[in-house]
């Protein structure tokens, strides 16, 4: 296949979604796959926690294992396919739902000859397209699929349970991060290492500002 006629990558996508064999971009896939990650950092958590008690641990460096940092890389792709699986299905299920402004740039005579050639329909393409690089884009998309679906309850009050306050020694009140605080931070962080952006990624890794694992579990929303 010469260069010009390439399969175009959101084409390459969106035949993951129609492949029917594989059955795994989906949103319970992504969300069984966000919970196995998690699993993943408990279980490495404990590991730590055993090491640190015993008699003789082994030295590390105290700024932490970078590594850990990347389950921010496999948590936000898990948001990402989320979003665009719940996209695809509104697309294929309530087609009158596809607007104008969603097709803008997506569809060309090139990528339609791809389309038809991968078997791919507009609402796969529509959601393998769909960039989700923010928490505002994340819940832009479920707000969309609320108001196609006339659910009343906004998404934000679905996913923020109360927050809980307490008081620190001097009176000031102290709470827990919201959830969009928490998924603003997650972004973030993925886009930092993906990027590398910034004296802490690109110097020493003592500035590294590198994740704990308890870090992974307490601020990474389930």
């Amino acid at each position: 296949m010469s260069p010009r006629n390439e399969q175009k990558r959101q084409v390459v996508q969106a035949q993951r979604f129609s492949d029917d064999a594989a059955n795994t971009y989906n949103a319970y896939t992504a969300i069984q796959r966000a919970n196995r990650l998690m699993h993943d950092a408990d279980q490495l958590e404990r590991m730590l926690e055993v090491e640190r008690e015993s008699d003789d641990p082994p030295l590390r460096d105290w700024y932490g294992l970078e590594i850990v940092s990347y389950y921010a890389v496999g948590l936000v792709t898990c948001l990402e396919w989320h979003a665009r699986s719940r996209l695809t299905d509104l697309y294929t299920y309530r087609p009158h739902a596809i607007e104008k402004k969603a097709l803008d740039g997506k569809i060309n005579t090139e990528i339609l000859a791809q389309m038809v050639g991968a078997n791919v329909s507009i609402a796969q393409l529509l959601g393998a397209s769909m960039a989700i690089g923010a928490t505002d884009e994340y819940i832009g998309v479920f707000n969309r699929v609320f108001d196609v679906l006339e659910i009343k309850t906004p998404p934000d009050r679905i996913i923020q349970p109360t927050v809980g306050e307490t008081r620190s020694l001097f009176g000031d009140v102290v709470r827990e991060p919201t959830v969009r605080e928490r998924l603003d931070r997650l972004f973030e962080a993925r886009h930092s290492l993906v990027h590398e952006i910034g004296i802490t990624r690109s110097a020493s890794p003592a500035i590294s500002e590198n994740w704990s694992v308890s870090e992974v579990l307490l601020d990474c929303p389930r």
